[in-house]
């Protein structure tokens, strides 16, 4: 596996651009909202103020001497926020992006469809419960359906809605089902009990297998009523309904995720997955054989509720995770899974934006309200090594961290900060490093011992924040960082010698403060980019023509380096390409 190369780069030149973001008002919003901002080195041509939300961006509609305003994009998800123009990129600060502009009184469910149309059922006792509405364009909503405590949501291949009836009624619910078609039709489906001779059903989740025999889906119901998951099909009721899983113990709350896997691709065709209230998630053949068991003690599980299958750019199962407040993702082909370190509070219910074939976003309903968030299908585990003299606080590692997410998010690559271990030693304060180099890669004596650290896991990428790097031949101060790595040197290995060095004492330095939030981005842009797929210097295109101001790439070369994108070609050509990127963490 080849990683990343060695570059000295020009970024010991002085610039004293800067651009700093004091405030947004609000700084939770849905698409269409104005935002109003305060920040310095605006530049004073409004539209030359490019306002990024991850890959998103828009630009300034008005700017004044210390303020500037934009409009929440449609297509914007949460994450951090960054303002670039002619004097740089902004600090990163976190905005986070509402799915719609209304509030809800106890949102059970989620569903989105092929379309991108979202749907939310809402219960409770307030004026929008037990009712289920559709996001508009506008970010308004219209009312598409309703049914008490109206819950479980999901959607076939025709882009038809199902939902159900929740009520704990051991006496009046028998679980029926309805669905909203495409035309917007509230019809009915079925139920899981009977009428008469009365079976009670409450439909605690309903999952979608969208191509179950010949183009015709299968509508499942987790039913809370029986703790068993039910095949519920068109008219079903009063014993044509009948248990496929059974036996489910813990009181399961509202709402239990239930989700067919849709990839016709995947070994996990047909497979059905269920939340139960053990905790537990539990995946089951087409035939309903059990499979597999997930629990607290190979999960972060403490309250699982909808879940939802993603089928592309990736597979995987993303679980709400209710009283954990965070969402988890699963691979269930290797077991492994990332809680995602989004700002939630107690959600339970989720949706897929099919964005495209290479990007999908998600909707996670709170109580109240439902958020957009962008998926990352490949993680990079980064683990920093701090010397303590190195002028460089933890504070101000995490800003240049966060810029470097903001930037990698662009090519939906999820950079996770392993930790920031500090050590004290003064031999390693200053390093000495050869520049130029060639193969194989001269390595002080210096660099040895500090690259002798290294995470516990072989795969994490390992960056070391020292005070200055220095020529041995000269004892003068160069770079501000450098990488150094496997694909360009034989004597470096990936799990034993590679890293990126910083030098924090020359980014304390004010004369510097327009790099200073990008040269640990632009270093690990040096770790990512594949060298062999790309043919020349990473500080050019991959057609061999160097980036220039004018470009504003994260790996341009020089004094001038106002870094504030990676093109298409960068981002496809992380590790080789973005199917097989270096470093990544599984999920």
């Amino acid at each position: 596996m080849t990683y990343y190369y060695l570059i000295f780069d020009a970024y010991g030149k002085t610039d004293t651009g800067g651009v700093v973001i004091w405030s947004l008002n609000p700084s939770t919003a849905a698409p269409g909202t104005v935002i109003n901002g305060t920040a310095i080195a605006l530049d004073p041509v409004a539209s030359d103020n490019k306002i990024w939300i991850n890959d998103v961006m828009v630009p300034a509609t008005s700017v004044g001497t210390v303020s500037f305003s934009f409009t929440v994009p449609a297509n914007a998800v949460s994450g951090f926020l960054v303002l670039e123009n002619s004097f740089g990129s902004s600090n990163p600060v976190y905005f986070t992006v509402y799915e719609g502009s209304s509030t809800y009184a106890n949102i059970s469910s989620v569903a989105v469809s092929s379309a991108n149309t979202v749907f939310v059922s809402d219960t409770g006792t307030a004026g929008t419960s037990d009712r289920v509405f559709k996001i508009n364009s506008d970010e308004t909503h219209t009312q598409v359906g309703a049914l008490n405590e109206a819950t479980g949501m999901a959607v076939d291949s025709s882009n038809s809605v199902y939902y159900g009836n929740a009520l704990n009624d051991a006496v009046n619910n028998s679980g029926t089902i309805e669905k909203t078609d495409f035309f917007g039709t509230e019809l009915f489906h079925g139920r899981g009990g009977c009428i008469s001779p009365f079976t009670a059903s409450w439909v605690f989740g309903i999952g979608v297998d969208k191509d179950y025999s010949g183009g015709t889906p299968r509508i499942y119901q987790w039913d809370r009523a029986n703790n068993s998951v039910r095949h519920v099909p068109s008219g079903g009721s009063c014993g044509t309904s009948p248990v496929l899983i059974s036996g489910f113990t813990g009181l399961a709350g509202l709402p239990q995720g239930i989700a067919a896997n849709n990839n016709l691709s995947s070994s996990h065709f047909h497979n059905l997955t269920v939340t139960t209230g053990n905790p537990q998630v539990r995946e089951y053949s087409s035939s309903y054989s059990l499979l597999k068991t997930y629990t607290t003690s190979n999960l972060n599980l403490s309250q699982p509720s909808q879940i939802a299958h993603v089928s592309q750019p990736a597979e995987r199962l993303l679980i709400t995770n209710k009283s954990g407040n965070n969402v988890v993702m699963l691979n269930q082909t290797t077991d492994k899974y990332l809680t995602l370190d989004w700002p939630l509070t107690s959600p339970r219910a989720i949706g897929i934006d099919p964005v495209s074939t290479t990007r999908a976003d998600t909707v996670v309903g709170e109580q109240f309200r439902m958020k957009r968030f962008p998926l990352a299908f490949h993680t990079v585990y980064v683990q920093v090594f701090r010397e303590t003299g190195s002028q460089a606080d933890q504070n101000e590692i995490m800003l240049w961290f966060n810029r470097a997410r903001q930037y990698f998010m662009r090519c939906r690559v999820n950079l996770v900060l392993r930790t920031i271990t500090e050590f004290t030693d003064a031999a390693l304060r200053d390093i000495d490093a050869n520049d130029p180099q060639s193969d194989p890669y001269s390595f002080t004596s210096e660099e040895l011992s500090l690259f002798s650290m290294r995470s516990s896991t072989a795969t994490d990428l390992n960056v070391y924040v020292v005070r200055f790097i220095i020529d041995p031949d000269t004892q003068t101060q160069e770079v501000l960082g450098y990488a150094v790595v496997e694909d360009s040197f034989s004597n470096v290995t990936d799990i034993s010698n590679s890293g990126i060095v910083i030098a924090g004492g020359r980014l304390e330095h004010p004369n510097n403060r327009g790099q200073v939030l990008t040269t640990l981005a632009h270093e690990i842009g040096h770790a990512l980019i594949y060298k062999p797929a790309w043919s020349f210097s990473e500080h050019m295109n991959l057609g061999g023509t160097n980036y220039v101001v004018n470009d504003k790439n994260l790996m341009i070369r020089g004094k001038d380096a106002k870094s504030t994108d990676l093109d298409a070609d960068q981002c496809n050509n992380l590790g080789g390409n973005i199917a097989s990127i270096d470093f990544r963490s599984d999920p």
